[in-house]
């Protein structure tokens, strides 16, 4: 009797409700992926399991490991389809993400492109990122790393150089608004604006550190960390050089790069410059937004 009402007593807990429509989503099987979806985001399936498989490969082949263990993706298409999945993330999908890992569990949240609210994205290259955090996670076999280093990483892994993010981390460098390394620690800020530039100098850290250092270098950074050697240690057991040297180095690398602006002395001058500039890179964006959704639609 007693295992009777332990069975139900399991039954009841785990067992979802018919209430949480997540469980009679649609789904596709990979041999390492199981891709559950909603009729809302039908249109974009074909397009992405085209090519998991295939960047799932490139990401391991980065990080040196074999993940065989099949991943979750979550795709979801509408709002509705995001309240449904509470049950999976509970409240750490911020509204403004386009993706969420969750390593422990092996599940990958993906919105679709009709969710971006004009932001213009991939979603593979969504996918990629966050998949990179996932196996970020493994590589490491949970040991902890600085916010920004992780998030660098996965936008390096997916190629997320983005001629927009270059304008802001620029107008950052120029009118002295860069985000201190220490301040990405372990999150990033809160406002859109700032969120982007935590993103942009992220990815243009970890692309300085493989540029300057090599890739060589730099893995065998991430295999100390691994070890269980604290981030500071490990960094000049790699590098040579302190964390805070290697920042400095970085931003005048970023001063070098910006010899391409005019010699502007006017303040105005130059803020309305670098504004028009990300106007531009906008509507760039908004460009290759429309180029993406008609290649989902296909």
């Amino acid at each position: 009797m007693t295992k009777v009402l332990f069975f139900l007593l399991t039954l009841f807990i785990f067992v979802p409700s018919n209430n949480n429509n997540i469980f009679q989503w649609e789904k596709e099987v990979t041999p390492h992926f199981i891709l559950h979806y909603s009729p809302s985001a039908s249109p974009w399936v074909k397009n992405l399991l085209g090519q998991i498989e295939n960047y799932r490969k490139r990401v391991q082949e980065f990080f040196g490991i074999s993940v065989e263990d099949k991943v979750h993706i979550f795709l979801v298409g509408s709002y509705g389809d995001l309240s449904q999945i509470k049950c999976i993330v509970y409240d750490k999908f911020p509204l403004w993400a386009s993706g969420l890992a969750i390593p422990q569990k092996k599940i990958i949240i993906l919105t679709t492109p009709s969710l971006s609210k004009g932001e213009s994205f991939s979603l593979v290259n969504t996918f990629i990122h966050e998949y990179t955090h996932l196996v970020i996670e493994i590589f490491l076999q949970g040991k902890s790393i600085p916010r920004w280093l992780n998030e660098g990483m996965a936008m390096y892994v997916s190629g997320q150089k983005d001629f927009y993010n270059t304008l802001l981390l620029s107008k950052a460098f120029v009118f002295s608004s860069l985000i201190p390394f220490e301040q990405l620690k372990n999150s990033f800020p809160v406002t859109s604006s700032e969120i982007r530039l935590a993103y942009a100098q992220s990815f243009n850290m970890v692309s300085y550190l493989m540029d300057h250092f090599g890739r060589e270098r730099f893995y065998k950074f991430l295999k100390f960390i691994r070890s269980g050697i604290s981030f500071k240690k490990a960094f000049f057991f790699s590098f040579g050089e302190s964390f805070s040297s290697v920042e400095n180095s970085w931003k005048k690398s970023l001063k070098r790069k910006l010899l391409w602006l005019p010699a502007i002395t006017s303040s105005l001058t130059l803020w309305f410059f670098l504004s028009l500039l990300v106007i531009i890179a906008y509507f760039k964006r908004l460009r290759r937004k429309k180029r993406w959704e008609g290649e989902d639609d296909l």
